[in-house]
C-alpha cells in the first residue's frame, strides 16, 4: 500500500491526513515545525511525527507539503539536497503555486504535482469532513498526475486538471466566490450599522445563504433575480446615489457584469438606458465620482482671436440649465489647431462647480464656431464621460 506523508501539520495537513485516516490509506506520519503538532496530527489519524524531514520522506511514497505557499520553495531546496527522492511523488496543495515549484524533481527521480482542495479549512479538527465534498484541482506532469488521480479515487472525491499556466486564473476564481463575498457582506453589514439596523444583519446572512443556495441549484443566470436583471434603471441610479467614493465604484462595475450576465438570461431585454446610468456615474479623471452628468444644454461665449491661420486660443465661460444637480458654472481656456483638416478643432479644459455632490471636474467641452475671432459654441450636451 502507498505511504503518505506529510510536512506541514496545519489545518489543511491535519485535515487531509484525517481524511485519509478514515478511508483506510497508509499514512507514514507528519513532520513540522512544532513536534507538538506533528504528535497532534499523528494521534489523529494512527501515524506517527518525525522529528526531522528527510526521515518522514524516506518513510514514504508520496509526500504531501502542506506549508503555507512562501515556505514550499525552502522545504523543497532541503528535503531534494538530501537526496533518495527516486520514485517519489511530491505534491503542495497551494491553489496559486503550480508543481514546478519542486524545481528539478524530475531529474531526481522524482515526480511533481499539485493537489488544491477547493475548500475553506476553518479548523483543525472538524474540516476533515467538509474535504470529503469539496471539488479537489490537479496539476502535474503525466506520470504525477495519475498517481494524483488514484488518490482521489480512493478519498472518493472529484477532481478536475488544471494547466499549471492556469493557476493563477483558477486561484483568482475561487477567490472570487469566497473571499470577495465575505467583502460583499462586509460591505452590506456596514451600511446597515449606518442605519441604526445593526440587530438586524442577521437577515442579510439568510439573505446571502438563500441566494448562494440558488446559485448552487440553478447556475448564476438563472438564479439571478434585482434590479439589474429587471433593467430597473431608476432604482440602480438611487443606489449609486446613496453611495461614494470606492464603494459607488465597486458597486457600478459589479452591475456592469450583472447587466453582461442579464443578457444572457434575456437576450432581448433593453438594457441600453441602465448602461447610460452606470456610465453617467464613472469617475471623473482625479478620482472624483458622479454622478457624471451635465445639463441638457449649456451655452458658452468667449473672445478666441487667432494669432495666425492656423493657431488659436480662447477663454470661456457659461452657465448650465438648472437641473437635478443645481446651477452650475464653468469656465475654459482652449487651443485650436488646423494642420491639414478642413476645420478647426480644439482640445478644451473645463473646470466645473456645482453646488451638489460634484466637486471640481475636469472634462472636454463641444467644439465651438469661428466667427471673426469670436467663439460662440455649445457646451458638452452628452454625459461627460461621453464628449
Amino acid at each position: 500500500m502507498t505511504r503518505i506523508g506529510f510536512i506541514g501539520a496545519g489545518k489543511v495537513g491535519f485535515s487531509l491526513g484525517r481524511l485519509m485516516f478514515a478511508r483506510g490509506m497508509e499514512l507514514s506520519g507528519y513532520a513540522s515545525c512544532s513536534y507538538a503538532s506533528a504528535e497532534e496530527a499523528a494521534g489523529y489519524t494512527g501515524s506517527r511525527a518525525y522529528q526531522g524531514r528527510d526521515a518522514l520522506v524516506a518513510a514514504s511514497d508520496v509526500v504531501f507539503v502542506t506549508v503555507p505557499d512562501d515556505a514550499i520553495r525552502a522545504v523543497w531546496l532541503e528535503v531534494s539536497a538530501g537526496g533518495g527522492l527516486s520514485g517519489k511523488l511530491f505534491c503542495h496543495t497551494s491553489g496559486l503555486l503550480a508543481s514546478d515549484v519542486f524545481e528539478g524533481a524530475r531529474e531526481l527521480g522524482a515526480s511533481a504535482a499539485s493537489l488544491h482542495p477547493l475548500m475553506a479549512v476553518p479548523d483543525r479538527l472538524e474540516s476533515w469532513t467538509l474535504l470529503a465534498d469539496a471539488l479537489y484541482a490537479a496539476e502535474g506532469d503525466p506520470d504525477a498526475l495519475l498517481k494524483v488521480g488514484a488518490i482521489c479515487d480512493a478519498l472518493g472525491v472529484r477532481y478536475g486538471v488544471v494547466a499549471k499556466e492556469g493557476k493563477a486564473l483558477y486561484h483568482c476564481a475561487a477567490s472570487m466566490v469566497s473571499n470577495c463575498a465575505v467583502a460583499l457582506a462586509y460591505m452590506g453589514e456596514s451600511a446597515f450599522a449606518a442605519l441604526g439596523l445593526a440587530d438586524s444583519v442577521p437577515g442579510l446572512w439568510g439573505l446571502m445563504v438563500r441566494n448562494t443556495a440558488s446559485v448552487a441549484a440553478r447556475g448564476p443566470a438563472a438564479a439571478l433575480t434585482g434590479p439589474v436583471e429587471r433593467a430597473d434603471s431608476g432604482t440602480v441610479r438611487a443606489h449609486l446615489s446613496a453611495l461614494s467614493g470606492d464603494d459607488r465604484e465597486l458597486y457600478r462595475r459589479l452591475c456592469q457584469k450583472l447587466v453582461e450576465l442579464s443578457r444572457v438570461k434575456h437576450p432581448g431585454r433593453d438594457y441600453g438606458p441602465l448602461l447610460a446610468v452606470l456610465e453617467s456615474f464613472r469617475p471623473e479623471p482625479g478620482g472624483a465620482t458622479g454622478p457624471a452628468t451635465r445639463s441638457p444644454w449649456a451655452v458658452a461665449v468667449g473672445p478666441g482671436p487667432y494669432v495666425s491661420a492656423h493657431h488659436g486660443m480662447g477663454a470661456y465661460a457659461g452657465l448650465d440649465k438648472p437641473g437635478d444637480d443645481g446651477l452650475s458654472a464653468w469656465g475654459s481656456v482652449s487651443m485650436a489647431e488646423r494642420w491639414n483638416f478642413p476645420r478647426y478643432s480644439r482640445a478644451t479644459l473645463t473646470v466645473m462647480v456645482s453646488r451638489a455632490r460634484r466637486t471640481r471636474r475636469i472634462d472636454r467641452a463641444s467644439r465651438p464656431f469661428q466667427r471673426h475671432g469670436w467663439a460662440v459654441g455649445a457646451g458638452a450636451a452628452s454625459p461627460l464621460t461621453g464628449v
